[in-house]
């Protein structure tokens, strides 16, 4: 995966939609000092925003709308060529990983992981939209003729590599050996959007739901005898459903609107009326806006089987039960997968191979300039005497570091010390920065103010966003 863009694997068309002008500026200029790192040399990259809230949906859509404005290229003419396209979504305020967020001024793709990349300038961090567009280029090599669409958050690495597309519509998934009550609270499965499909291979979508309500669902509306899966939420769309979505939404997105990939298209399209209208209502959506998004999506249909007559309409890539899946879109889950590179094991070994590291004495150091004492450690641009254990610095310069926990983007003419299980951060706001913490590992206080921070992170934000 580290070597796909060096090897000339990847995709022709990569857009990447960003939520502001000034981040799409930045994603320009970082992209191409990073080009034959993480894209391939001669591909054709476009950094686009979505202006309003569309919804992963529509904001694809508008994506590929202002993707062919900005090169000047047919992207339906270019899949139906056989070639291949990606969409990464990178909008949104990253309030699930934040204090990390603000430090890169509000844009969660801009997060420095664990590795390094090689700009003209020098080797830096590589960001979590590079690592996103790293690791999906080998998918291209099966996608011929289809959109793949991808979020700037998660990476996922296949068991094996997925069979062919056969369906109009694929969603990336993987395969749940159990699916019992047990099962559902050890694997946190409600926490997933899930997947039944049926002998023909047929899928249908369904939202986060309990095992009471999927067991309901099983006994009297659901047929899983193709198994259950749980989805990643990535997905890819054949030329000539793209073409037909396209036509179908154009009003859609001249006016502005809104619609969710999961909710308001492939959920109508594998689920009856009634059972739609349940899930939708147990959400909180009204049943008069519910019934008319399922039959319109209904309406929807004949033109997609005439588009695209065999193989089926909506359909699975399994990537095996046991496919490693890294998500980096919470706090949690970054300082989690931050320390998995001192682990043991299958999983560990693949993620340092994956961000280029090495682990030496049971500790990751990388693009850094230590002395002292490094224990249990992830030590990345890190520089300064140090005195660690059960450290991850990532973007950390100081004379002297001492403690355990995570300090990220920390930069200090005196001391730093760090606390277990505690994040710190700067935010570099107008005035100069300023050093916020947050509990790692429990809910991100968005809205309130941790104590001893000056203000709470949506009141940063907002003074980002205002500069």
């Amino acid at each position: 995966m580290r070597s796909a863009a060096r090897q000339d694997v990847g995709f022709d068309v990569v857009v990447v939609s960003a939520g502001s002008e000034a981040a799409a500026a930045w994603w320009r200029e970082r992209l191409e000092a990073t080009r034959n790192e993480v894209v391939r040399r001669e591909a054709r990259v476009a950094v686009v925003v979505e202006p309003w809230a569309a919804g992963n949906g529509l904001g694809t859509l508008l994506a590929v709308q202002e993707a062919e404005r900005a090169l000047g290229i047919d992207l339906d003419a270019h899949l139906r060529a056989g070639g291949t396209a990606a969409v990464v979504h990178t909008a949104g305020k990253g309030t699930r990983l934040a204090p990390l967020t603000l430090a890169e001024h509000g844009d969660k793709p801009r997060v420095r992981l664990p590795g390094l990349v090689t700009t003209p300038a020098a080797e830096v961090p590589i960001t979590l939209l590079e690592a996103v567009l790293r690791q999906t280029a080998p998918l291209a090599a099966g996608r011929a003729g289809r959109l793949s669409v991808f979020w700037g958050d998660q990476l996922f690495v296949p068991e094996a590599d997925p069979a062919p597309a056969q369906h109009g519509v694929v969603i990336a998934a993987r395969r749940l050996p159990e699916i019992t009550a047990e099962a559902w609270a050890t694997r946190g499965l409600h926490r997933y959007g899930l997947l039944g499909v049926d002998d023909r291979g047929e899928a249908a979508q369904l939202e986060k739901v309990d095992h009471r309500t999927f067991a309901h669902l099983v006994d009297t509306a659901l047929d899983v005898s193709g198994g259950v899966f749980a989805s990643l939420g990535a997905f890819h769309v054949s030329a000539e459903i793209l073409a037909v979505l396209r036509q179908a939404f154009a009003l859609d997105l001249a006016a502005r609107g809104r619609s969710n990939a999961d909710a308001d298209w492939w959920m109508p399209l594998g689920l009856s009326e009634a059972t739609y209208l349940v899930l939708r209502t147990a959400r909180g959506e009204e049943e008069d806006r519910a019934r008319a998004t399922w039959r319109r999506m209904d309406a929807l249909k004949p033109a997609l089987a005439v588009a695209h007559p065999t193989g089926g309409l909506l359909g699975v890539e399994d990537m095996g039960a046991d496919a490693w899946f890294w998500d980096f879109g919470t706090l949690a889950g970054y300082a989690a997968l931050g320390y998995r590179l001192l682990d043991d094991g299958p999983e560990a070994e693949a993620l340092r191979a994956f961000f280029g590291v090495d682990r030496v004495e049971g500790s990751v150091v990388v693009g850094s300039t230590v002395t002292g004492r490094v224990a249990h450690s992830v030590l990345v641009d890190t520089h300064g005497e140090v005195d660690v254990s059960d450290v991850l610095c990532v973007g950390v310069h100081a004379p002297r570091i001492d403690g355990s926990g995570l300090g990220y983007a920390l930069e200090d003419d005196d001391p730093i010390a760090l606390r277990p299980s505690e994040a710190q951060v700067d935010v570099p706001l107008p005035g100069g920065p300023v050093r916020v913490r947050a509990r790692v590992g429990a809910p991100v206080p968005w809205d309130r103010i941790v104590p001893g921070n000056p203000a709470s992170f949506a009141a940063l934000h907002a003074r980002l966003e205002g500069a």
